[in-house]
């Protein structure tokens, strides 16, 4: 926070406006079945027959997900890796809410194991405190703007169901009566190289890593002799061999600058070049299974290229093969699409919020 207080603000730290009251804990096995939401600290975690606080409140993260931020909708139980919310002065709730967001309580972990926040670090935070009627305003705004971040979530998850839903329906349903090939027999599954760090270079080709292929702009480089078979370019079919379930493990187009594929993660070349989208699909339909049938801890898992080229899959005839991997791929841009609004709406909630409580921005009365 930079050192000027606009003009009718005051300014004081966190432990002037709230306490942080430790939550209690209840195990599983202590609860009882009942509509109030159990919160942990990465929000609700289950139910119990009654409430430790009796109306809305604020949780935040003590262990685990430390310092993270999350408005309950009506009486709760906050469990011992949290803090509940208790106001000091009057202040507006949804105010106090994004206060607490903003004030980026996740950074101040100084735990060396589980990460943790200490509310002694969190108290001496600096904050700016509007007037009670300007903090109502100011919540207003961010209340219409949490709206539309909530249409915008709400829309997301509909196109990611339907996606989902279509490709089941037309990889399993339909898939029922077509002949069945393995992959080996209609796809190369080609492996990167262990580029070392002190290969990396700042020109060159990027070698492109398991954190690239969802959305990650940091590269390193390499300019020296290669195989030519690890060569990617834009739009071609990558399947990351060894990742976190449910993420980076699994099939990817990639969407990136033309690059060098490192370990870990295959370049698969379809035998014929125009069933690279069919192909993608079948892999994301199969990679569910692929997980629970692979190596490794429950997050991080692996397979391995002589288990992958056995598995196998529904093979139409070309023109369904192209047909089908058409109508996926417009619900997977519609899916995309759904997403990047959310990501802007988020971005833009964010923004708006820095500029409503730094006083940048004044709402008039």
């Amino acid at each position: 926070m930079s050192g000027e207080v606009p003009d009718g603000w005051s300014s004081a730290t966190l432990g002037d406006v709230i306490r942080l009251e430790y939550g209690r804990a209840l195990s599983a096995s202590a609860r009882a079945p009942g509509p109030i939401p159990v919160y942990g600290s990465n929000g609700v975690c289950g139910q119990h027959s009654v409430a430790l606080v009796n109306k809305r409140g604020i949780v935040v993260g003590r262990k685990g997900t430390a310092g993270s931020v999350t408005v309950t909708t009506g009486p709760f139980w906050p469990i011992d890796t949290t803090y509940f919310v208790v106001p000091r002065v009057a202040a507006d709730f949804d105010w106090l809410a994004a206060t607490l967001e903003h004030a980026r309580l996740s950074e101040l972990n100084e735990a060396t194991g589980v990460p943790g926040l200490n509310r002694d670090k969190a108290y001496v935070q600096p904050i700016l405190v509007p007037p009670l009627e300007e903090q109502r305003r100011i919540a207003e705004v961010l209340r219409s703007v949490h709206d539309v971040l909530q249409a915008a979530d709400r829309a997301r998850h509909a196109a990611n169901s339907v996606f989902r839903a279509s490709l089941g329906e037309m990889l399993d349903g339909d898939a029922a009566d077509w002949p069945k090939t393995r992959l080996g027999q209609v796809a190369e599954f080609i492996n990167g190289r262990g580029f070392k760090p002190h290969e990396w270079e700042s020109t060159g080709l990027p070698i492109i890593r398991i954190q690239n292929l969802n959305g990650g702009t940091e590269f390193n480089f390499y300019s020296g002799a290669y195989n030519p078979k690890i060569r990617v370019g834009t739009g071609e079919l990558l399947f990351a061999w060894s990742g976190s379930r449910g993420t980076s493990f699994g099939p990817h187009i990639w969407k990136g600058p033309e690059g060098l594929l490192n370990y870990h993660t295959w370049k698969v070349v379809p035998t014929s070049k125009s069933d690279a989208q069919f192909l993608y699909f079948s892999l994301l339909r199969l990679t569910k299974q692929i997980e629970e049938e692979a190596h490794g801890a429950s997050a991080l898992v692996h397979t391995q290229k002589a288990n992958i080229v056995d598995y196998e899959t529904g093979w139409p005839s070309r023109e369904v093969r192209m047909e089908v991997a058409s109508t996926l791929s417009e619900m997977e841009n519609a899916r995309s699409a759904a997403n990047v609004t959310f990501e802007q709406a988020r971005a833009l909630r964010q923004h708006i919020a820095s500029d409503l409580l730094s006083g940048r921005v004044r709402v008039p009365a």
